[in-house]
C-alpha cells in the first residue's frame, strides 16, 4: 500500500489476540500480517496498527531484463484466481531499455505464445489483477516463466 490508515491506537484488541493464541497464530505487535483479510502493520514501540486501503485493480510490473529472446516463447503462469477475480498477464519486448518504456503491451495469443521481433534483447512482463468484489478475494501469482 502506498496509503497506510491508522486502525486503532491499542493494537490487536486483546480479544482478538486471546482467540486466535490457542489456534497457534498469535498476533505480534512489530509484524506484518493478514487480520481479517486484509494487510495490516503493527509497530513494535507504540502498538499501533495501520492498514492499507482494500484496492480491487492493479497491476504488478516485473523488473525488465535483458535476454536472448528466441523468434517466440511460451508464457507458463502459475497462479490461483478466485472465482469472480481476474489475471491478464501482458509482455513487451525491445531493442533497447529505452526503446522497451515506450513499447505497447501486448496479451499472449493462443496457447500463451509470444512472438518477439528479431533483434530484440529487452523483455518487460507484467500481471493485470482484478478482484472479486463481493468476496474480496484476489489473485495470486507464484510465478511466471518465459519459455
Amino acid at each position: 500500500g502506498k496509503k497506510w490508515t491508522k486502525l486503532t491506537s491499542d493494537a490487536i484488541p486483546k480479544e482478538e489476540f486471546d482467540r486466535k493464541a490457542p489456534q497457534g497464530r498469535p498476533i505480534k505487535r512489530g509484524s506484518v500480517m493478514i487480520y481479517r483479510g486484509r494487510l495490516v502493520v503493527g509497530t513494535g514501540a507504540t502498538g499501533l496498527v495501520y492498514t492499507s486501503p482494500f484496492h480491487e485493480k492493479g497491476t504488478f510490473t516485473f523488473a525488465a531484463a535483458k535476454l536472448d529472446l528466441p523468434a517466440s516463447a511460451t508464457l507458463a503462469v502459475a497462479a490461483v484466481v478466485p472465482d469472480g477475480s481476474s489475471l491478464a498477464v501482458q509482455v513487451r519486448s525491445a531493442k533497447s531499455k529505452d526503446e522497451l518504456a515506450k513499447a505497447p503491451w501486448r496479451g499472449p495469443g493462443d496457447k500463451r505464445l509470444v512472438t518477439f521481433a528479431k533483434g530484440d534483447a529487452w523483455l518487460q512482463v507484467r500481471a493485470v489483477m482484478e478482484t472479486d468484489k463481493e468476496r474480496r478475494r484476489s489473485p495470486i501469482v507464484k510465478s511466471i516463466v518465459v519459455k
